[in-house]
């Protein structure tokens, strides 16, 4: 008895030229004002936006080499961002107790402090935040997506 054939895939729909370039325009205008939003919710706290993004991933002590990673940049540029929290007492530095050459940096309480009102600054300014809870998991889910197949590229 013969296979029945398989039923063809449906094809994607070519994605118009120009609800793309909206789009897209629309996404850098929101990231462009999320960038700004953050800056001026990092200047409430007496922090720059590198400092405050720093902070806010120091939820959990690590290297300065996994905080470079993490923020994507050379492990000497986080030596001068922590070089200023720590001046302002919001991080501490200690040996790390496995490898001694290593510095472990970790937030302060007042460093936890800080944190905890730059993101409440950042709740108050963000548009994000005045979108539907279903819109904002629609747009994490588009990013998520659009995120990893722009990774599988690379």
């Amino acid at each position: 008895m013969p296979r029945p054939k398989p039923k063809p895939k449906p094809k994607a729909k070519p994605t118009d030229a120009g609800e793309l370039s909206e789009f897209a325009t629309r996404l850098y205008q929101l990231v462009e004002s999320l960038r700004i939003e953050h800056e001026e919710a990092a200047a409430t706290v007496g922090l720059t936006a590198p400092q405050a993004t720093l902070l806010t991933f120091l939820s959990e002590p690590a290297s300065m080499k996994q905080f470079a990673e993490r923020m994507g940049c050379d492990p000497s540029n986080v030596t001068g961002i922590i070089d200023r929290l720590e001046s302002k007492g919001l991080v501490v530095r200690a040996a790390d107790p496995d490898d001694r050459r290593v510095k472990r940096i970790a937030r302060t309480a007042a460093g936890d402090t800080a944190v905890a009102r730059f993101h409440k600054e950042l709740v108050r300014a963000s548009p994000l935040a005045k979108m539907s809870a279903s819109a904002r998991r629609g747009l994490l889910e588009a990013l998520t997506e659009t995120q990893g197949r722009s990774e599988s590229r690379g």
